[in-house]
């Protein structure tokens, strides 16, 4: 499993979260968990592609991504505190999380320093994020959060050619259809992208 390469655990470690932990399965497009529900559990993603983001009445937006490559902990910050979750995630690749309870991270942070460096790393990678969605929020134009966030898909897809619809675009935005539309001719136009009938193409990424 990659996660334990990436995050350096333990053997024993290892061995303790193979016995313990529950294996579910996610196909793209499943919502994880929901904004405002519960959950005592944290999660080591093994493969996949996760987003995190936040809502409001009929309104969401993006916040950041979660993958087995880089940031492969799903924890909703609430580990030593039985508070809601305020924060939703669902699955954008088929994706398989390792589900264990909060008890069982708090018991092993305590006895495996790798754990909680674990932990904090992932703490310090979401606040990162967080502050560039705010950055982008408060300062960038439409057209380069736009660009940033085509940049960010195609690392995760690893490709430039990206088949996203223009509807999915603007939920992650906040964004009207028509308003993304309009954003992706201008980028057209400035030759950062290409726009083709079903995908949109990054130049010079």
């Amino acid at each position: 499993m990659q996660f334990i390469d990436l995050l350096k655990l333990d053997p024993q470690l290892t061995e303790l979260i193979k016995q313990h932990a529950i294996e579910k399965k996610y196909e793209s497009g499943d919502m994880i968990i929901s904004q405002g529900a519960y959950k005592d559990q944290t999660a080591f993603i093994t493969n996949g592609l996760l987003k995190v983001f936040i809502e409001q009445e009929n309104s969401s937006l993006l916040l950041y991504h979660l993958c087995n490559e880089s940031n492969c902990i799903a924890s909703f910050m609430n580990i030593f505190t039985n508070t809601p979750i305020e924060v939703s995630m669902q699955a954008i690749h088929d994706s398989t999380l390792l589900w264990v309870s909060n008890a069982k991270i708090i018991e092993w942070s305590e006895q495996f320093m790798c754990l909680k460096l674990a932990l904090i790393n992932s703490y310090q990678n979401n606040r990162y994020h967080l502050r560039n969605a705010l950055k982008n929020l408060t300062i960038n134009t439409l057209e380069d959060r736009l660009y940033e966030y085509l940049k960010t898909k195609s690392r995760h897809y690893k490709t430039s050619d990206l088949k996203i619809p223009h509807s999915e675009i603007a939920m992650d935005l906040n964004f009207s259809r028509e308003a993304i539309s309009r954003a992706v001719k201008r980028l057209e136009i400035i030759k950062k992208v290409i726009r083709k009938p079903r995908s949109i193409v990054l130049v010079n990424v």
